[in-house]
């Protein structure tokens, strides 16, 4: 069995947005500026999401000795090792998809989706 995580999102120009940040997703100020500083540039939520994923691509790697059991997400042990599993890498995506956002003056609702997929199911 596998689990994947994706990040769903809804993007609007309404002033007001009932979803967002999480325990989860809930980074530093710090943090904020960098994703602003790589990110905050970006026209278009589908630009930005080409430019996290080239991110992601460039400087992530699968942390193949983390055991996914206990999902914890912090978004700056992620980036100063660049190693994750999954999980990470969908709550970080989303977290920039937030702050994004606010940095624009977006509405956007982001979700993180957990799909389990059996290999050995008929």
């Amino acid at each position: 069995m596998i689990c994947i995580f994706a990040v769903a999102i809804n993007c609007t120009r309404a002033q007001n947005c009932s979803g967002g940040y999480s325990a989860a997703t809930a980074i530093s100020e710090k943090d904020k500026e960098w994703v602003c500083d790589r990110f905050g540039g970006c026209e278009s939520i589908e630009c930005l999401l080409l430019c996290i994923e080239d991110y992601a691509v460039q400087n992530f790697n699968y942390d193949k000795s983390k055991i996914p059991l206990f999902q914890h997400f912090n978004f700056r042990n992620l980036i100063d090792s660049n190693q994750g599993i999954c999980f990470d890498f969908a709550v970080w995506c989303k977290a920039c998809c937030l702050v994004w956002a606010d940095y624009n003056d977006i509405s956007l609702k982001a979700y993180v989706v957990d799909v389990e997929y059996d290999f050995f199911k008929p």
